[in-house]
């Protein structure tokens, strides 16, 4: 019973960390786009496409049902005939970081909408910080806790897409 126990502890302490982990990463895009929007006020370059701004609403609406759709696959794993776990499976067959990706194109989306020359530049740089440094961590949380099964799902599947 003790062992039982523990186990739970463990696995809630470690779904705190992954939770304190993504809510850091989300963090950084807000931060990024903060700081892109404070340089458009100041500056105000714009990108000057016709119809740019339907682009970006068109952006908005994908990336918050990419999100969403990984976020509700992402809180029922699924399972291979043999009890692995199945990480291949949802927005994760094509990404293995499907929320970081949403999150990108949201912001890419904003950029287009208000076109945001400065918010561009720093959604991007936001997804470059995010990916060498959250996603990173993250696949290593994944090897370390899943082994060769995570491993791979790391060659089959991309990073971003």
């Amino acid at each position: 019973m003790h062992n039982h126990k523990t186990h739970h502890i463990t696995e809630a302490k470690e779904e705190a960390n992954i939770q304190i982990m993504l809510s850091r990463s989300y963090s950084l895009f807000f931060i990024f786009f903060v700081f892109g929007l404070i340089i458009d006020v100041l500056t105000r370059f714009r990108i000057n496409t016709p119809g740019i701004e339907n682009v970006g609403l068109i952006l908005i609406i994908i990336s918050s049902l990419l999100v969403y759709w990984a976020q509700s696959v992402n809180k029922r794993p699924k399972f291979l005939a043999d009890g692995t776990r199945n990480f291949a499976y949802g927005p994760y067959a094509f990404s293995r970081h499907p929320t970081y990706l949403g999150i990108f194109i949201l912001t890419l989306g904003a950029a287009f909408l208000m076109s945001s020359v400065s918010i561009l530049v720093t959604s991007i740089l936001a997804y470059a910080v995010s990916s060498f440094t959250v996603m990173e961590k993250e696949e290593k949380r994944h090897i370390k806790k899943y082994g060769e099964q995570y491993l791979r799902y790391k060659k089959q599947v991309r990073r971003v897409l």
